[in-house]
């Protein structure tokens, strides 16, 4: 697969995933704290595994970034929460299937392994 390809295959893919950490919840992620609200991926990097008749599996990983609430809203309000940032490797897998406009991207949810090991130091 060429580079150009590999690009936008992996433009298509970070799209996704940033659909998805937006939309569903992650375990790993929801354990940090009282409110964990993923922001966005990043340093998505996509490895084209098999490739036939416009049909491409991949593997791959990135960063998630996240913003980590302790305590509520109201908490955090009068200073008795804590806000703070961080980013968590993550690794995925999935399938594409090259169209006339793009790509047609599925990421598979249940092989989105998000490594939050550092955090606990």
């Amino acid at each position: 697969m060429n580079s150009t390809v590999l690009n936008s295959l992996e433009d298509e893919v970070h799209t996704k995933l940033d659909k998805i950490f937006a939309s569903e919840v992650f375990d790993e992620l929801d354990m940090l704290s009282t409110h964990t609200r993923p922001e966005g991926v990043e340093e998505v990097k996509v490895e084209a595994r098999n490739s036939a008749g416009g049909s491409v599996t991949f593997k791959g990983c990135g960063n998630v970034r996240c913003d980590l609430q302790y305590g509520s809203d109201g908490d955090c309000h009068r200073g008795d929460g804590l806000e703070q940032s961080d980013s968590f490797p993550f690794t995925f897998s999935g399938r594409a299937h090259k169209t006339h406009d793009g790509w047609n991207v599925v990421v598979d949810r249940d092989d989105i392994k998000v490594d939050t090991k550092g955090f606990w130091g």
